[in-house]
């Protein structure tokens, strides 16, 4: 299973030490079966929206923590369903950079 695509990002206050943010990913993807002689595959639609809580390690290093859903459209691929696939979601990440003065 593989997929990517395009994250919008509104951030809250971001020169708040603690400040979140919520965000949307749409994106496209495949999943792929290969088993013996059997290969299948099938391309399916993500969306992923989410809120995010960050904190202001320094000026230029944030960490954050984010929970989300992500909804897997149609797929049909021996048993496996998008429902399958859809689920809540957690993200860490560090950002480096500035959010601007």
């Amino acid at each position: 299973m593989k997929y990517g695509g395009l994250t919008l990002e509104y951030i809250i206050m971001p020169q708040s030490t603690v400040h979140f943010s919520v965000a949307t990913l749409a994106a496209m993807g495949s999943v792929a079966y290969d088993y013996s002689d059997v290969r299948d595959d099938d391309t399916y639609w993500v969306i992923e929206p989410s809120v995010n809580v960050y904190l202001n390690m320094t000026q230029y290093l944030k960490v954050g923590l984010g929970a989300g859903y992500r909804y897997v459209s149609d797929v049909d691929l021996g048993g496996l369903t998008g429902e399958n696939l859809s689920g809540i979601v957690g993200t860490l990440s560090i950002n480096f950079g500035t959010y601007g003065e």
